[in-house]
């Protein structure tokens, strides 16, 4: 991710003074809306052009704009199909995304008024919850935005989910997958403390890979060659940081040198995990080893490393932590957190169909046989056999050995147990 010289962070916070029950109102009683006092409003004109507030305005100029016309050209994909100024200003896919949502329900809903209720921006990024007003009801968007090569700002994504028929965007991650995968993680924890889990091989490297990345959450890239091992020391914009330091790199984009520095932590091989600082070295050694895939056929496990657009070429990268539905976990360097302000080291959730996401490298952990086959079997109700922790090869696999125990079966070797014996009609 490339950052200019100068780079400033711009924290706009307003207050939500327009409840449910006041933009209800308001839509009610007139077609003719009227921006509220507190938060940042925007109204929708029925004609092409479109009204804007004059009130509030901390959020950058430049910004606003974008916001205005995303949601004009929305309006006008949702109310008549036409895509040409939507798409002009969106990530490739997004406008694929909302002609769905029009065609998924009999009855469509424009948007009467928006507000921006909170900007987060820095030189290159910006992320935004917008509170969109329908003629049913409100919805909350998450709009995220990236400068592209050329200065000009580019909506990446918009989480929602509409209440009023269940439509989410494909980028948007349920409140349930981020707790299913943070009761994953606890659970996980917990296994490995216990010993239950065949803790050898390839799942030691797994693990500490992953242990490893996450110890390094927080840490903020620097603003010179100077105090490089501090978590939080001498933070800025200039790309130093111990990872480009460690690769022969330093003062240029990091995502890559981060992830190569996790896994030579690990004592991972460079035949299991390249060593590189760009992206593109990431996919073209797992293209050459046959392990890279994309998002449209694989769904991505821990320890995948992930690459995706920033905003419109492959230039970003990270480290997949766990995966629930939908949703996928990650450790990556050279991004903005929620809330910070220099660029670090970050957790984040992704939807596995934000169009952000392009390919995965699938490292191969279990290189050189170095298995971490489980003590426990694995049946179905034919087999039972041994199988890796991590890429889940079944070993020792043979036929079940059924004894009779008068009301149930029980295969001597596993102990499966079953009331109907397979292709016995007896």
């Amino acid at each position: 991710m490339k950052k200019a010289d100068l780079k400033k962070v711009v924290v706009c916070l307003c207050a939500v003074l327009l409840t449910t029950a006041l933009f209800s109102s308001q839509v009610q009683a007139s077609g003719n809306l009227s921006p509220d006092s507190g938060a940042r409003n925007y109204r929708l004109c029925l004609a092409e052009n479109t009204e804007i507030s004059t009130e509030s305005p901390e959020v950058d100029e430049e910004i606003e704009e974008v916001i205005t016309s995303y949601f004009t050209g929305r309006k006008s994909l949702l109310d008549r199909g036409d895509t040409e100024l939507f798409s002009s200003l969106t990530l490739s896919g997004l406008a694929d995304d909302e002609l769905k949502h029009k065609n998924s329900t009999e009855t469509a809903c424009y948007s009467k008024l928006f507000s921006i209720t909170r900007c987060q921006s820095w030189y290159e990024e910006a992320n935004l919850l917008v509170t969109e007003c329908t003629e049913k009801g409100t919805v909350s968007h998450e709009i995220s935005l990236l400068r592209k090569e050329n200065g000009e700002w580019i909506v990446v994504a918009d989480k929602y989910r509409n209440i009023y028929d269940g439509f989410t965007s494909a980028s948007y991650v349920s409140p349930e997958d981020i707790a299913a995968i943070e009761q994953m993680l606890e659970a996980q924890k917990k296994e490995l403390l216990s010993g239950n889990r065949p803790f050898n091989n390839s799942l030691v490297l797994l693990t500490t890979f992953l242990n490893i990345a996450d110890g390094e959450v927080g840490y903020l890239e620097k603003a010179s060659n100077y105090d490089l091992n501090s978590p939080t020391g001498n933070p800025g914009y200039a790309d130093y940081t111990k990872y480009g330091k460690w690769i022969g790199t330093n003062g240029l984009p990091w995502c890559a040198s981060f992830v190569s520095w996790c896994a030579n932590q690990a004592g991972i091989s460079t035949n299991i995990i390249p060593c590189t600082d760009t992206v593109q070295g990431e996919i073209n050694s797992f293209t050459n080893w046959g392990r890279y895939y994309s998002t449209t056929n694989y769904t991505p496990v821990p320890g995948d490393i992930f690459c995706m657009k920033i905003p419109d070429v492959i230039s970003h990268t990270g480290i997949v932590v766990s995966q629930n539905n939908n949703t996928i976990l990650v450790i990556d360097g050279n991004a903005y957190a929620d809330g910070g302000t220099y660029p670090q080291v970050r957790t984040k959730y992704f939807s596995l169909s934000d169009y952000q996401l392009t390919g995965y490298g699938h490292p191969d952990y279990c290189y050189g046989n170095n298995h971490s086959i489980s003590s426990v079997y694995s049946s179905d109700l034919y087999t039972h056999w041994h199988s890796c922790a991590v890429c889940e090869t079944r070993f020792d696999e043979a036929s079940h050995s059924w004894v009779n125990q008068g009301s149930f079966y029980r295969c001597s070797v596993c102990g499966k147990q079953t009331t109907v014996i397979p292709g016995n009609h007896d």
